[in-house]
């Protein structure tokens, strides 16, 4: 089993079967309030040791450092602080673990701690493989929403249409009721921060993603999913696709990355090497929206804000915004107009709180997230409205899609240029 702490508060060690295995943790954490939440985990931690019955004992404590850690002294603690922590759950005489037995299926000769937490309850961890190269295996339930097969065909899919700087598949498979795939590990590490160069770098790396005429229907998905996880905003999430769906006709479809940060990205003096974690993946996503994301999430970080705030900036609109990323657009031969840009914004917003809902369920009733990334954006959308035609709304519903692209004549046809 995979259990999430923030979700599974007070989970019920008393009720698990005697031969139970358990991974337990926290993610790390970007909370606004690193104190607290080290404070919390310790807790956690403390509480689930007392809570073991005798049947139960820690075969082990993995420490994750916080992803985008600043750098110095400063930034040294606060990684500290907002660091997460997976713990190995398990009788006494378990025996060999699911993990063990993925690992001789997968022809990995040894595992390489610690173990990792990935969203939707994966556990990740690096191995060397028995070819010699350094893979990464995921793990979690068959079926569980972290089950790493759609991210395994993701990255075929992506191999198969020869886009650089993808990890490649070393395999894949269904062990013990555990889904789990291998992947070759990149070289390069993480960025310290998104620079110009690197904005540049990632834009032509994108521009070569696989696109297609068919309309993309991502950020439909998106919202409509988000409307089913908030009951309370149901209606005014699906007011908004709907109205973004009559947007969408004749502007064409690109694979989506979904999850673009500088977390996600590799570098090695300089050079991008790297694209990583297509976790959240869409053949069909609306051009440009991973490179706000990119943009947007930096500027986020930077400033320290909420999602929704950052959102809120319009940062796609910015000629900044246009410049660094002109190479996508012309690999793409697509016109970055403000209406596309704006739908992009949305994508870009949509994937987020999508995602988050799916992958922590703890925030559909943490009301203060709710307010900051959901209920303000809404309100903030339709306040400001960024898009002329999309504010109007249409006539034409989500089931009853036409296959014509109109437009005001300030509004020109957003299809790719001839």
């Amino acid at each position: 089993m995979v259990v999430d702490a923030a979700a599974e508060h007070r989970f019920a060690l008393g009720t698990l079967p005697a031969d139970v295995a358990l991974v337990w943790g926290r993610l790390p954490d970007g909370s606004q309030h690193p104190l607290r939440q080290a404070a919390a985990r310790e807790l956690d931690l403390r509480a689930l040791r007392a809570a073991l019955p005798r049947r139960l004992h820690v075969a082990a404590v993995h420490r994750l450092p916080a992803p985008g850690a600043r750098t110095g002294v400063r930034g040294w603690a606060r990684g500290i602080l907002r660091a997460g922590v997976v713990v190995e759950v398990a009788p006494p005489d378990a025996g060999p673990r699911i993990l063990d037995a993925v690992t001789q299926v997968a022809g990995a000769e040894r595992l390489e701690p610690p173990l990792h937490a990935g969203a939707g309850g994966t556990v990740l961890v690096r191995a060397r493989m028995a070819s010699g190269a350094r893979g990464l295996l995921r793990v979690t339930r068959a079926g569980a929403s972290g089950d790493p097969a759609a991210l395994a065909e993701t990255l075929e899919r992506l191999a198969a249409a020869g886009v650089p700087l993808a990890p490649r598949t070393l395999g894949r498979g269904v062990v013990a009721g555990a889904s789990w795939s291998a992947e070759k590990l990149l070289p390069g590490h993480r960025p310290g921060r998104v620079t110009p160069d690197l904005v540049h770098q990632a834009a032509r790396a994108f521009g070569r993603l696989p696109i297609s005429d068919s309309v993309p229907t991502a950020p439909v998905e998106d919202l409509l999913g988000a409307a089913a996880a908030l009951p309370r905003h149901a209606a005014d999430l699906r007011r908004l696709a709907d109205r973004l769906w009559s947007r969408l006709d004749g502007i064409p479809s690109v694979q989506r990355h979904g999850d673009l940060w500088a977390g996600n990205l590799l570098v090695d003096r300089g050079r991008l090497t790297g694209i990583v974690d297509w976790d959240a993946a869409h053949s069909h996503g609306v051009p440009g929206a991973d490179l706000v994301q990119l943009i947007g999430t930096n500027a986020r970080r930077r400033q320290r804000l909420p999602l929704g705030r950052a959102v809120l900036e319009l940062p796609w609109r910015a000629s900044t915004f246009t410049a660094a990323t002109a190479a996508y657009w012309w690999a793409l031969d697509v016109t970055p107009r403000r209406a596309l840009l704006d739908i992009a914004g949305i994508a870009w917003w949509a994937s987020e709180i999508h995602h988050t809902l799916v992958r922590f369920p703890q925030r559909r009733t943490d009301e203060r997230w709710v307010a900051e990334n959901v209920a303000a954006v809404l309100e903030g959308l339709e306040r400001r409205r960024p898009d002329q035609a999309l504010r109007r709304g249409s006539q034409r519903s989500i089931s009853r899609r036409r296959r014509t692209f109109q437009s005001a004549a300030s509004d020109a046809p957003l299809t790719r240029q001839k």
